[in-house]
């Protein structure tokens, strides 16, 4: 189970980060969760 959910944080991460990459501002609606 603690590995299921450290691996579910990883994930996260690297959703947010792809999710980050692909927008052209942290201010369009869509972005602004991926962005700190």
């Amino acid at each position: 189970m603690k590995n299921y959910k450290i691996d579910l944080s990883n994930r996260s991460l690297q959703w947010t980060s792809i999710e980050a990459a692909r927008c052209l501002s942290c201010y369009d609606a869509p972005c602004s969760q991926a962005c700190p």
